[in-house]
């Protein structure tokens, strides 16, 4: 490695500052009064999915009982068609996942 390559977590484009800052209760509770105007209601959920991909983040009810819908987050500069195609299928786990509709929340 050389010493003035950066590693590959901080390298542009891996949006980790933006999703550890996303996850704190804070950011949640700020961001789920906006969009569903709630709060202490969600916590960050499990973002991998059966069919092995991974969205960069999930808010989910902090109680299954809850009629709130699940919320992808994804962080992306450029929306393109992969994009666009990326997300519909992460819609499609999370609706299989939590058997409710859902909100996509693309932050660029």
């Amino acid at each position: 490695m050389s010493l003035f390559a950066l590693p590959n977590s901080l390298r542009p484009g891996t949006d980790l500052m933006s999703k550890g800052v996303v996850r704190n209760p804070e950011v949640v509770n700020i961001i789920m009064k906006a969009l569903a105007n709630s709060q202490d209601e969600y916590i960050v959920g499990d973002s991998k999915w059966s069919n092995g991909t991974c969205s960069d983040l999930v808010f989910e009810p902090k109680t299954p009982m809850l009629e709130s819908p699940p919320i992808v987050v994804e962080f992306q500069h450029t929306v393109d068609e992969e994009f666009k195609k990326r997300v519909t299928n992460y819609g499609l786990e999370a609706c299989k996942r939590y058997k409710k509709k859902l909100i996509i929340l693309n932050w660029d």
